[in-house]
Parts: C-alpha cells; sequence; structure tokens
C-alpha cells in the first residue's frame, strides 16, 4: 500500500506545481523573446503581413521608420445583485392571561439585498518596432498591460 501512496502523492504535487504561475518577469521576458525571435532582422513587410498596418508610425531624422501597434479594451465588470440573511435581535412585550407584563426577546432572519461594486477594466497594449533604413526590423519595445497573458 505505501507505494500507492507515493504516487498519489508525486500526483498530487505535480498538480499543484502546474496550477503554479509563472512569474511577471518570466512572462515578460518569454514575451519579448517570442516578437523579437519572430520579427527582428525581418523584413518590415513580414511585420505588416503579420499585424496588420501600423496605428501610427514616426520618421526618425536618422531615416529610420517606428511603427507602432496600439490595442486597447475596456470590460465592465460587477453589478450582480445577490440576497443574504443577517440575524436580528428584536424585543416584543407580552401580557399573560393574569395582566402580568414581561419583555420576550427573540432573534429574527432578515434579507439584505446586496450588490457587487461595478468597475472597469481598461486594458492596453502599445508594441513598437523600430524599422532600419534597409527595411529590416531592428529592434521591438512593449508596454501596458495586456500585450501578453
Amino acid at each position: 500500500m505505501k507505494p500507492m501512496k507515493i504516487m498519489l502523492a508525486c500526483g498530487l504535487l505535480a498538480l499543484a506545481a502546474a496550477c503554479e504561475t509563472v512569474p511577471f518577469e518570466e512572462r515578460a521576458k518569454a514575451y519579448e523573446d517570442q516578437m523579437a525571435q519572430r520579427f527582428v532582422g525581418k523584413s518590415a513587410d513580414e511585420l505588416v503581413l503579420a499585424l496588420g498596418p501600423p496605428q501610427s508610425s514616426y520618421k526618425l531624422t536618422d531615416g529610420r521608420d517606428v511603427l507602432q501597434y496600439e490595442q486597447k479594451r475596456a470590460s465592465t465588470q460587477g453589478g450582480e445583485s445577490y440576497t443574504s440573511f443577517r440575524e436580528v435581535t428584536r424585543f416584543r412585550t407580552e401580557t399573560d392571561a393574569a395582566g402580568n407584563v414581561r419583555t420576550v426577546q427573540y432573534s429574527e432572519s432578515v434579507p439584505v439585498t446586496n450588490s457587487s461594486p461595478v468597475y472597469t477594466v481598461n486594458q492596453n497594449c502599445i508594441r513598437r518596432f523600430v524599422v532600419a533604413s534597409d527595411k529590416k526590423v531592428e529592434s521591438f519595445r512593449w508596454e501596458g498591460n495586456a500585450c501578453f497573458r
């Protein structure tokens, strides 16, 4: 039975490791490497064919071009309503048949309507490629919070 427990423990450890998130720095580096490998040193035409025409471009004084691609997304979330119940302590007075008055404490479950806050998530990604005068992509830079996932 011992080998079975070891296999189960190993399986759980593997599952936990698979669920671990990759740190931001590693994801950013992987993205930069992927984009550089895909476009740097290649023709600007390959870049435009893959990503479409840039949203903007700028000619540098030394003859190089900067091609900029920008993506913006916004999504609104929240606003859901839900009901929860809260216990409330109440008091009431009662009079018995003999005319004695007494105060009685009791609990009551009261419905409360709640709603989650509404918020907007803005995401953007700006990718800039420097294209040399020979029309080859020379470098790549990015900024934003939605360039990679």
